[in-house]
C-alpha cells in the first residue's frame, strides 16, 4: 500500500499541475503556499499517528532498566539497600558488661559483722538503763551468733580474717557480759567471763582487773595473786 504521505503528495501535485495549466500567476502561486502546507499537515499527523502506534516499552526499553542499586561498600550488588542492610554494616553496639560482683564470701561476712554490731549497741543501751541482766541476755544473743558461724557445719564458713575479726569480738563481747554480771551481783558468771576473755588475751587489763576486784570480795587472796 502507498503510505499517506506520499498518496497526499501525488495528489496534490497533480492537483498544482491542473490548477498552473489553468490559471495565471499570482494563482498558481497562492495554490502551491496551500498545498505546501497541507502537505505539512499530513506529514506531521502520520508521524504523531506512527508515534502512537509503536507498543509501549518498545525502543526505550534498555535506557529506561534501572542500574543495579550499589550495596554500603560502594559495588555493585544488585540488592537495593534496605534498613537492615545498612544496619548490618554499621558498627555492632558493645553490650556494657556487669560490674562485678563481691564474692559471696565477703558479703555473709559484712553482714555477720553488721548484725553483731547492732546488737552490741542494743546491749550498751540496756546497761544504761541499768538493765544489766537484759544487757547480759542481749550480748549472749550476739556470743551465739559468733559461735554459730564458726561451725564447720555452717553454710557460709569465715575466712581467716574473718575468724580473726570475731576473736576479738568475742573478746569485747565476753568482757561486757562480764560486767554486766559483776553489776547484777552475780560474781561467779563474772569471773567465768573474766577467764575466757584472759584465755584469749592474756594481756586484758579490763577483765583481769575484774577478776581481782571479785577475788579480793571474796576473800581469796591467793587466787588473786594469779
Amino acid at each position: 500500500s502507498i503510505p499517506p504521505v506520499r498518496a497526499v503528495t501525488e495528489v496534490s501535485f497533480s492537483f498544482l499541475l491542473t490548477m498552473a495549466m489553468g490559471s495565471n500567476s499570482h494563482q498558481t502561486t497562492y495554490v502551491v503556499i496551500g498545498l505546501a502546507a497541507i502537505v505539512t499537515g499530513v506529514a506531521l499527523w502520520w508521524t504523531l499517528s506512527s508515534k502512537k502506534d509503536v507498543p509501549k516499552g518498545e525502543g526505550a526499553s534498555s535506557s529506561s532498566k534501572s542500574l543495579p542499586a550499589k550495596d554500603v561498600y560502594g559495588a555493585s550488588s544488585g540488592i537495593t539497600p534496605t534498613k537492615s542492610n545498612v544496619r548490618s554494616a554499621s558498627t555492632p553496639k558493645t553490650s556494657k558488661s556487669p560490674s562485678p560482683q563481691p564474692p559471696k564470701e565477703d558479703s555473709d561476712d559484712k553482714t555477720l559483722h553488721r548484725r553483731i554490731e547492732e546488737i552490741d549497741r542494743k546491749g550498751k543501751a540496756l546497761f544504761k538503763d541499768k538493765k544489766f541482766l537484759q544487757a547480759a541476755e542481749v550480748f549472749t544473743e550476739a556470743l551465739n551468733l559468733i559461735e554459730q558461724s564458726r561451725k564447720p557445719s555452717s553454710a557460709s564458713p569465715s575466712s581467716e580474717k574473718t575468724q580473726s575479726s570475731l576473736t576479738r569480738q568475742v573478746i569485747t563481747l565476753t568482757n561486757n557480759r562480764s560486767a554486766m554480771y559483776e553489776k547484777a551481783s552475780l560474781p561467779d558468771l563474772a569471773l567465768s567471763d573474766c577467764d575466757i576473755v584472759l584465755s584469749l588475751d592474756p594481756s586484758h587489763t579490763k577483765a583481769r582487773t575484774r577478776r581481782l576486784r571479785i577475788l579480793e570480795s571474796q576473800s581469796r587472796h591467793k587466787e588473786a595473786l594469779v
